[in-house]
């Protein structure tokens, strides 16, 4: 890759399993233990170790424990700047030592990989674009994903692009370019020829793989490229595989959560769209619409209906779910105003009219049966047939 590596250092008290969690973070990598490990026992000179190990960040921790309790402290800090940019405390009982440690070690390392990046974006927009490096490029197109909106897929592409100008070679980057291009096939009024457009999803997605095997998102995107096609199985193997890589990503999560319970696993999936809101707790709103999603791929419509009403419009499609749960919960009123309002904004993502012909094709349910009572659903809200 062309760009820095991000280095971490750990000071006295952080486990060594933490180190070793980080490194299988995308652009961390993390100063070997032999090196770092030597400050230790001596007073930190934040800046100094920064430029003796030429480590980007330091994290600083203890561990202390007081009869049956247990205090993990950590802080990371620029070590440019000597500035501090993120501090927690975790405490616990002493009940179950290696179930804490586990525990302790995967909210350290997800929220210091969270933390990174949005210390990243903010000094990628803070640059002129001409001095961008791929990296930046990936984190400002990841944004823009975000959006969830045609002009924010178009936005990401783009600079996906830019990113692939500088590093042909960047996995990241022909992974959120294959993103985009799912998106442009499944929003049929976001590229001018979907069917196209899905092609490309899978050769940027097969490169991504073949550059880097242990990216979990080219491995998600192959998975909904899979399951659009109805090849159930074959998408599973792909998601499994991707949380295998990183069973702490939080986007991997998120969308595995979504396609598995549109191929029947229902209820069993929730807890790893819930898990991947705890593991990311500024995420965007996306994430919300796909555990309501799950809620009710399970029958869960309340709680569905819940969750969606507070994010109507964090997904193109969010609106025509909500309309179907509304008449599963019998608030016929409210559902006929929310298919009102997709199909009001239907022209703006998806060719053709907004009937029960064109839209029972956003929804690759594996069970047929489930695909009718959502369509019939959505008929009884106004949608017309």
């Amino acid at each position: 890759m062309s760009t820095d590596p991000e280095q971490v250092y750990f000071s006295d008290g952080i486990t060594e399993d933490i180190i070793t969690e980080l490194a299988r973070f995308r652009q961390l990598f993390v100063i070997a233990r032999h090196s770092s490990f030597r400050y230790r026992d001596k007073a930190a000179d934040v800046l100094r170790i920064g430029r003796e190990l030429n480590a980007r960040y330091v994290v600083e921790g203890s561990v202390r424990r007081s009869g049956d309790r247990i205090r993990i402290s950590a802080q990371l800090i620029d070590a440019a700047t000597g500035t501090h940019v993120w501090v927690e405390r975790y405490d616990s009982r002493l009940t179950d030592l290696f179930s804490i440690q586990d525990e302790v070690t995967k909210r350290i390392v997800v929220a210091l990989a969270v933390r990174v990046e949005e210390e990243d974006w903010a000094k990628a927009r803070r640059k002129p674009p001409d001095r961008m490096q791929a990296y930046d490029f990936w984190l400002r197109g990841k944004r823009s994903l975000d959006l969830y909106t045609r002009e924010g897929n178009l936005e990401a592409r783009q600079l996906f692009e830019k990113a692939l100008e500088i590093d042909p070679d960047y996995a990241r980057a022909h992974a959120g370019l294959a993103l985009t291009y799912d998106r442009g096939g499944f929003y049929s009024a976001w590229d001018a020829n979907p069917k196209t457009s899905l092609q490309k999803a899978e050769s940027h997605a097969k490169k991504a793989v073949a550059l880097d095997d242990t990216d979990p998102l080219p491995h998600v995107i192959l998975g909904w490229v899979h399951h659009g096609r109805r090849e159930f199985d074959r998408a599973k193997e792909h998601l499994e595989r991707a949380m295998a890589i990183n069973p702490n990503d939080a986007d991997t999560l998120a969308k595995s959560a979504l396609a598995l319970a549109w191929s029947g696993d229902g209820a069993a999936v929730i807890e790893l769209a819930e898990a991947a809101i705890r593991l990311n707790p500024h995420f965007p709103g996306w994430y919300q619409c796909f555990l309501a999603g799950c809620h009710l791929c399970a029958g869960r419509y309340a709680e569905a209906v819940t969750i969606w009403e507070r994010i109507p419009d964090a997904t193109p499609e969010t609106r025509a779910m909500l309309a179907a749960a509304c008449v599963f919960l019998g608030r016929l009123e409210d559902a006929q105003r929310h298919m009102a309002e997709f199909i009001r904004a239907y022209p703006r993502h998806f060719a053709g009219a907004p009937n029960a012909r064109h839209v029972r094709c956003l929804f690759e349910f594996r069970e047929e049966a489930e695909v009718n009572r959502l369509i019939e659903a959505m008929c009884k809200a106004g949608l017309p047939a």
